[in-house]
């Protein structure tokens, strides 16, 4: 669980990073060259966490051994139609 709470700060500090390396030696007038690193940046954070993200898809397929929560092991007592319980 605690290193599920790192993982936000930490994505940051490596974005923070990352970015300041792509922007390094651009000029701040010229649009083009950083409308270009800008591109490459997200091309590269995608193809990256695509790369991390996708053999969880295909590792994690189980129920997990302890469930998340208590409410998650409770069947429904009825099959409820929430939109009729809203009306």
């Amino acid at each position: 669980m605690a290193l599920s709470g790192l993982m936000v700060p930490l994505g940051c500090i490596i974005a923070f990073i990352w970015s300041g390396v792509d922007y390094q030696g651009l000029e701040s007038n010229d649009t083009e060259q950083i409308i270009k690193a800008t591109n490459q940046m997200l091309w590269q954070q995608s193809i990256a966490v695509s790369a991390i993200c996708v053999p969880f898809f295909f590792i994690i397929r189980e129920k997990p051994e302890y469930p998340p929560s208590d409410v998650s092991l409770v069947e429904p007592e009825a099959d409820a139609n929430l939109c009729q319980l809203y009306a």
